[in-house]
């Protein structure tokens, strides 16, 4: 019931510089390892009320104050011990890790570089990486995968870091759960993104490209886009970023036959299922999409074998892709233009 009354504090954020000079914190912080899971678990949701957004939008610097303070007496370790403490299938806790997630998000929000310390100082990576991996849909796993991308976003050190504990093999387990099958509501369909986002800023380092290609990735998105689910976009996005400067994924990608994907895509010839039509916005992102695809292949392939595939089939159906690439070029100048 004490511990609860320190909710109080998140209506008075201008207060939290005295809470910093009475030596609170590490009272407070004290509590996440105390053997009664209650009292953590309270713990957990007033460092949540305490950091949470719309408290701290109007108090920078005193929030930023709060976070130095939590950075300095080791928050962050405390919290993801937590996350191993908690027992998931008990109600309370599982909302506790929620609230945990939440207290970390809203530390990276007040102070970017709380993302790579995170990463560096703790475990959190490796349990985020597990975390996605269940086969089951609940809130934390959405969270999980939420901040996940947020922690890759920006940040070469963490793309690295995943690279380097093999993280890139375990977000393709995770998406491959969506293979196929369709997502059952926005929220699952939002933590989709969020996989595949992450996804695509941990391949921005050449290293994790090459790693990607090795763990048959290119494979897994091709049949991904085949399978015509909801992630099929978010697969072709992921193509996009893969192929992009990096010769090895676009020889793999010819190879492995994904010329007749992408190509079916830049023609706009994909078809509908009765689950899942194309929204007018979701139409230009495959085109956009398509073509980066179609630019990075004539980047990356040497001359070859696979480069004169990739060029034979401009040439097919009476040049009708050189066609499509006109009708683009005269929508997108345009578009330039009216600009």
């Amino acid at each position: 019931e004490e511990i609860r009354k320190l909710h109080a504090l998140a209506t008075a954020p201008t207060l939290y510089p005295d809470l910093v000079a009475l030596n609170a914190i590490p009272s407070i912080l004290g509590l996440l390892s105390h053997e009664n899971p209650d009292i953590a678990v309270d713990t957990v949701e007033v460092l949540q009320s305490l950091t949470e957004a719309d408290v701290v939008e109007d108090c920078s610097a005193q929030a930023a104050q709060l976070v130095d303070c939590l950075l300095h007496h080791n928050a962050l370790q405390l919290l993801v011990q937590g996350l191993a403490r908690f027992d998931e299938k008990v109600p309370e806790e599982a909302a506790a890790v929620f609230n945990t997630l939440g207290v970390i998000e809203n530390m990276v929000e007040v102070k970017s570089e709380v993302a790579e310390v995170a990463v560096s100082r703790t475990k959190l990576l490796r349990w985020l990486l597990n975390r996605v991996k269940a086969r089951e849909f609940d809130s934390n796993k959405f969270y999980a995968a939420e901040l996940l991308s947020i922690l890759m976003q920006e940040s070469e050190v963490n793309q690295k870091k995943v690279g380097e504990m093999n993280g890139v093999d375990a977000l393709l387990q995770a998406v491959a759960m969506y293979k196929g099958r369709e997502v059952l509501s926005s929220d699952e369909e939002e933590m989709v993104a969020n996989l595949f986002d992450a996804l695509c800023w941990v391949v921005m380092p050449p290293m994790n490209k090459q790693k990607f290609v090795q763990a048959e990735g290119i494979e897994l998105m091709l049949l991904v886009i085949k399978n015509k689910k909801y992630a099929r976009l978010a697969a072709l996005k992921m193509l996009d970023f893969a192929l992009t400067r990096c010769p090895a994924a676009c020889e793999r990608f010819v190879d492995v036959l994904g010329l007749k994907s992408v190509f079916t895509a830049f023609m706009g010839k994909i078809k509908a299922t009765p689950q899942r039509r194309l929204t007018p916005e979701e139409k230009e992102d495959e085109e956009h999409r398509s073509t980066s695809l179609l630019a990075s292949l004539f980047m990356g392939l040497p001359r070859g074998s696979r480069r004169d595939r990739l060029g034979a089939k401009f040439v097919e159906n009476e040049y009708e892709k050189i066609d499509r690439l006109v009708e683009l070029f005269l929508k997108y100048r345009g578009t330039v233009k009216a600009a």
